[in-house]
């Protein structure tokens, strides 16, 4: 149901419950919120486009392993992101198609909220699982390397002649010498 139908739809069900004997499910419906737009929006897309929903969080999971070294496919990345963009890309579609049939309108702005709240969805396992049921209760946005979730790439040793001429070196030592001062400005 759209969100504006969201709290005459809560009372409701809680007042049913009431009465048939269900206190305690009653209270707990009452404390619900209701959905914001994109998230009332990502859980229907999760309920109605299952198969590319798993299609995102799969190509999502695929993306992560190439990326943290865990698969021996040299265009396993840029396989797995063209197939996750294209299942984005149709999520996004769809979106946009409900907020239209809902009356709503698609601006960019929600649009890019309901992108941003599926990328974070998939991108931590935790929440998956609230995305596969249609059951996320606010909208979510990846920051940076979260999207590994702490997970660390796998530790590849160094072939036997390389471990026999010892550390590699990184770069030149800067010690000893002046700091590297920056050009002045010319102004104009």
């Amino acid at each position: 149901m759209p969100p504006r139908e969201f709290s005459r739809a809560r009372r409701a069900l809680a007042s049913r419950l009431d009465k048939g004997g269900q206190g305690a499910v009653a209270s707990r419906i009452r404390k619900l919120k209701r959905p914001t737009i994109p998230v009332w929006i990502v859980n229907r897309l999760a309920r109605e486009e299952r198969p590319t929903i798993e299609k995102l969080i799969t190509t999502a999971d695929r993306m992560r392993a190439a990326q943290l070294g865990r698969t021996k496919a040299a265009d396993a990345l840029p396989r797995a992101a063209r197939e996750h963009h294209a299942a984005l890309a149709h999520l996004v579609d769809g979106a946009a198609r409900i907020l239209e049939e809902a009356g709503l309108g698609g601006s960019h702005r929600v649009l890019l909220r309901i992108e941003n709240t599926l990328e974070a969805a998939v991108a931590d396992p935790a929440t998956q699982a609230a995305l596969r049921e249609g059951g996320l209760e606010r909208e979510l946005a990846v920051r940076g390397f979260d999207v590994f979730g702490g997970a660390r790439p796998e530790r590849r040793s160094r072939p036997a002649k390389e471990r026999a001429r010892g550390p590699q070196r990184t770069g030149k030592s800067r010690a000893g010498r002046a700091p590297r001062r920056a050009a002045p400005l010319t102004g104009t």
